[in-house]
């Protein structure tokens, strides 16, 4: 209330007596005026209907009127005699809403103004909101290959706008059509380093493994990852093993993450809408590994039409559909079939295209996998909408001759529940309960018995995610989260003639609970951008259980037990994380970064392949959570015509404490005292990440270069001298590219080199209790030749139809036939009651192959 000439002061000094002590603006002006000859001007339509409140009848006028003003958004003023009565001016206003392209919702679609320089992007719901000085003002809304949408603004309260995008439509009239998907990263204005925007459509064009679509191999292609193994999906991010990735899908944990060996990933690229993938400082609302996190989000139906959309190689085959459920609901149904021994078995035929070293040479392989995903999104009101994914792969595989008519089986299920809800433009929560499920199996025929081993992890939890919105220059994000894990180890059974269960035996399951509290603030000023924050994170593992007690000598001298309900062991990390970003001028940034990360999951058994039979548990008393530092710093630019070029290097440096690694001769299968077969050291991996990408124009793509090092010492290993991971690789070379001949022509290539992995070689035998045990040479002192391999594809599109469109794609994998090593064997030969070894025989995958394959939309 403003203090105005003597007048006013008398006035606003009076004593008054209201008549009730509860009512609405309009009833107490109404009462000043006729009760107390206090004169009033107002607009009666602009007064709020909520009655005001007050803990007395009498008051002095300026404190009834400030009482006024904090109870309703009001504001008084004196003038020549008479209260002026007016709403009270807003600093921001918000300005909100949704993007739908193609009538989807989806995140990444971006609206600016102009005339004030400010932008925001959609969240992962097509949810965007602002906030904008009252004013008129220009927006426009943008999505990758759509056309832009220009809406004027005359802000003067709170204005939400729902906006739908078409596609664009190029010189000849001829409609493109892309689904949906994130515009690519701005690198050069986001804070985060190490942080990448995976782009579906161009991994789609990209030739792939017998032209099967793999977000996991597109991801290989970018600096700082490697796979883990030659030809496989599982993949290794600044020198971390591959258990050390934290893969979600629409939040649900994926612990069996390939199909058929590890050649493929267990996702359907035509079902997942977006993939972001954080290798540098993590987000706080993540963790639980040390490396890197992929999000993976799946695809939402579209709201206004059936779409159906789908793909047949000599692999696998996929259809997915979606479409609306009413008015307030969307679908989304995918499912893919492979059906891979189909392809093994001809391959080994006379005349095929098949490698002399292919270690698959029998036509009787049987192999198969399947895997579905399902989201359903509901629009409950303007605040609240509601949406569930489900999600389910399985894989089964025998082979006469790698696994003597053995038979492994595994599968992974999850789902997940998602609650948004909207308590102000300012506020936004989402809810979520998961649940997932990973299970292996393995089945051997030995001297005609049926033996069966199978392992185990199920997990199911809630996080609550909170985003609060100062300004446009300002967020803060806050949440908890609580998982509750079961793990079963191992468990060896026989079956009779019936298939009746005959335990044979069975390591003790685990039960535990990891939790986490966090929070991050992200700030703008002037040309700094600035994200810090902390998470909290724990494990208890839960009785009924019981953790050994060892001796210097690894001897068990006794055991902790705890009860159920009973808490056996518990460890806190504390994990900050900071970034900032500087804008050296419009086209160019700097950055650096710095995180801290902990893992209280270990995966114990063959860390390279990624084979289903890796045992997964709980961080205890005798091998402790890993934690991880790594620091960061990067410089990005933009250049030529509308920011066509992207370049970015980043240098790194991770020290990582409590790693984990095998022992020489270990004995890991059905091991109740595994701590005994394991021993935990340091390790240090540093590199520097190059990148150049073209973004636009016929010619599109990137090239991906990393020069890295990783040197680990753990006691007990390699006589206690550092020595590198069998996943070092100093240099590792990726070039990624299509053109476009024609509108109807697209050709592709794709070309990589890695040094060579380390490998140990075992250089001569003892005997040790009536067993044979190997000698070992250096840790993995050897080196196995490089890998270098060059793929092709030329993609035919369809004529442009009004419902149909469809191309066809002919591609060949390993041009110019490099037997690439997949591992080394060194057969044994038995004279007399002694095995000698023989000469180490190089195993190599598959050579020269041609393949083709045909995909489908309407």
């Amino acid at each position: 209330m403003a203090l105005l000439p003597a007048q006013a002061q008398q006035l606003l000094q009076k004593n008054i007596q209201l008549k009730h002590s509860e009512g609405t603006v309009l009833e107490i002006i109404q009462d000043l005026q006729q009760n107390q000859g206090i004169t009033f001007s107002y607009d009666e339509n602009s007064l709020p209907k909520t009655p005001l409140k007050f803990a007395k009848k009498g008051w002095q006028l300026r404190k009834l009127l400030k009482e006024v003003e904090s109870q309703a958004p009001l504001e008084f003023r004196y003038l020549n005699g008479q209260i002026i009565l007016r709403k009270k001016k807003k600093a921001k206003i918000n300005f909100s809403g949704t993007i739908k392209v193609d009538g989807e919702q989806v995140p990444g679609a971006t609206v600016y103004v102009p005339e004030l320089n400010i932008g925001s992007a959609t969240d992962a719901n097509g949810y965007y909101s602002l906030l904008l000085p009252p004013g008129r003002y220009t927006s426009v809304f943008s999505f990758i290959g759509h056309q832009k949408e220009n809406r004027t603004l005359d802000l003067k309260d709170d204005t939400s706008l729902n906006v739908n995008l078409y596609p664009s439509i190029d010189q000849l009239g001829e409609v493109v059509i892309k689904a949906p998907q994130r515009p690519q990263l701005d690198l050069l204005k986001t804070v985060q380093t190490g942080v990448h925007q995976i782009d579906i459509q161009q991994i789609k064009d990209l030739p792939m493994f017998v032209g099967e679509t793999d977000i996991f191999k597109g991801i290989q292609a970018l600096p700082g990852i490697q796979n883990s193994h030659v030809g496989t999906s599982n993949f290794s991010v600044r020198g971390g093993g591959y258990d050390q990735n934290l893969i979600l899908l629409d939040d649900i944990p994926i612990y069996n993450t390939n199909h058929t060996m590890g050649f493929f990933s267990v996702f359907n690229a035509n079902a997942i809408q977006s993939a972001q993938l954080y290798k540098g400082s993590l987000p706080t609302q993540y963790g639980g590994r040390l490396s890197s996190v992929l999000a993976l989000e799946t695809r939402e139906g579209n709201s206004e039409k059936i779409r159906v959309q789908g793909g047949i190689g000599i692999i696998s085959s996929n259809l997915a559909i979606d479409g609306p459920i009413g008015k307030k609901a969307t679908f989304m149904v995918g499912g893919r079939y492979g059906y891979p021994s189909l392809f093994l078995n001809m391959i080994n035929k006379p005349g095929a295209f098949a490698s002399p070293a292919t270690f698959l040479s029998s036509t009787r392989n049987e192999m198969n996998f399947v895997d579905l995903n399902m989201k359903v999104k509901l629009k409950l009101n303007k605040n609240n909408q509601l949406s569930i994914t489900a999600f389910g792969a399985k894989d089964r595989f025998k082979s006469q001759v790698i696994l003597q008519d053995n038979i492994y089986d595994w599968s992974s299920v999850g789902g997940v529940i998602n609650w948004q809800h909207r308590f102000s433009p300012r506020l936004i929560s989402n809810i979520k309960y998961f649940y997932s499920q990973s299970q292996y199996a393995y089945q051997q025929k030995p001297d005609n018995e049926n033996i069966r081993w199978s392992s185990s992890i199920q997990q199911q939890g809630f996080k609550a995610d909170f985003d609060y919105q100062f300004s446009s220059h300002s967020q803060l994000n806050f949440g908890v989260a609580l998982t509750h894990l079961y793990l079963n180890p191992g468990r060896l059974e026989s079956l009779d003639e019936n298939d009746d269960v005959i335990l044979f035996s069975s390591l003790n399951t685990k039960q535990a609970v990891e939790g986490a509290i966090y929070l991050d603030h992200q700030f703008s000023w002037n040309k700094w951008r600035f994200n810090y924050g902390l998470r909290l994170s724990s494990l208890h593992n839960l009785g009924l259980g019981t953790e050994p007690i060892y001796d210097n000598n690894q001897n068990i001298v006794g055991a902790k037990l705890a009860l159920p309900g009973e808490i056996l062991s518990q460890f806190y990390g504390l994990e900050p994380r900071a970034s900032v970003r500087y804008l050296l001028n419009p086209n160019a940034s700097i950055k650096a970064s710095y995180g801290r990360t902990y893992q209280y999951l270990h995966q114990l058994g063959n860390a390279t392949i990624g084979f289903p039979g890796d045992a997964w548990l709980p961080a205890n008393s005798n091998v402790k959570p890993r934690f991880a530092d790594q620091y960061a710093l990067g410089y990005f630019l933009n250049f030529g015509h509308e920011a066509t070029y992207q370049f970015s290097t980043e240098a790194y440096y991770r020290h990582s404490h409590r790693v984990i690694d095998y022992l020489d001769n270990a004995q890991l299968f059905m091991n109740g005292a595994i701590e005994t077969q394991i021993s935990t050291g340091e390790e240090v991996a540093y590199g520097l990440e190059l990148m150049l990408k073209k973004k636009k124009g016929k010619l599109k793509g990137w090239i991906g270069y990393t020069l890295a090092k990783i040197e680990r010492k753990t006691p007990g290993i390699n006589n206690d001298q550092v020595y590198a991971p069998v996943y070092d690789r100093r240099h590792n070379l990726s070039l990624n590219l299509t053109y476009d001949l024609t509108k109807r022509w697209r050709i592709a290539a794709n070309f990589q080199y890695m040094s060579g992995a380390g490998a140990t070689i075992p250089v001569g035998e003892f005997i040790f209790n009536n067993q044979v045990f190997n000698h070992y040479s250096e840790r993995n002192g050897h080196r196995l030749p490089d890998y270098h391999q060059l793929n092709l594809s030329l993609i035919l599109r369809s004529k442009e139809q009004k419902r149909w469109q469809g191309e066809w794609v002919f591609g060949i994998n390993n041009v110019y036939n490099r037997e690439n090593v997949f591992s080394l064997s060194r057969p044994q030969t038995q004279i007399g009651s002694r095995y000698i070894n023989r000469q180490f025989t190089q195993m190599s995958l598959f050579g020269l192959m041609p393949y083709i394959s045909y995909n489908f939309k309407f």
